[in-house]
């Protein structure tokens, strides 16, 4: 049997560091009319739809805002601020402007049962 790299198997990939990707998060995109016109509505929902999610994801991870167990999002958001929390303002903004939509409003342990 050979011996030789894995490395050598698969195609390689560059990644970006974390500061180039932060740097460039602030700059407009310029995108050519048919880069635009190929995407499709459905996309930038999705698109908008999984970043919403991340921040609201986080909110539910942050242990600082309180238990979200058995509780909605909203009810979690007011009660940091009640007590003084100072629960990030994107995520209310968020659960106001969506809130007839379950996914939005549900932490991400609403299914499970502990």
């Amino acid at each position: 049997m050979s011996q030789s790299k894995i490395s050598t198997h698969f195609q390689q990939q560059r990644r970006t560091t974390r500061q180039s990707a932060k740097s460039d998060a602030g700059k407009p995109v310029a995108r050519s009319s048919t880069a635009a016109s190929t995407t499709t509505s459905s996309d930038v929902t999705a698109d908008r739809l999984a970043q919403d999610m991340q921040v609201l994801k986080m909110f539910d991870l942050n242990y600082d805002f309180g238990p979200c167990h058995g509780v909605s999002r909203l009810d979690r958001w007011q009660r940091a601020e009640q007590f003084q929390l100072h629960p990030p303002a994107a995520v209310r903004d968020l659960l106001a402007k969506h809130s007839t939509d379950e996914r939005y409003q549900q932490s991400l342990w609403h299914d499970t049962n502990i």
